[in-house]
């Protein structure tokens, strides 16, 4: 009997871990298929991070590192 009680409440929680994981995974979606300008107009703190953030982004990306040996 506590097999049984046990074996379903590890389904339930793997159930609940799925829907979690489903939830936050659309609610990413969502927000990355925002309008930028929208995100700009909503959070203005996004500017400062962008203009802190872009120039390393940039470095970073094209290949020349920002710490070299």
């Amino acid at each position: 009997m506590l097999e049984l009680i046990f074996q379903g409440f590890i389904e339930w929680t793997y159930g609940l871990i799925l829907e979690c994981w489903e939830y936050f995974s659309s609610m990413l979606l969502n927000v990355m298929s925002m309008d930028f300008a929208y995100l700009k107009e909503r959070m203005p703190v996004i500017q400062p991070i962008m203009q802190t953030c872009w120039p390393w982004a940039g470095r970073c990306s094209s290949g020349i590192w920002c710490f070299r040996p």
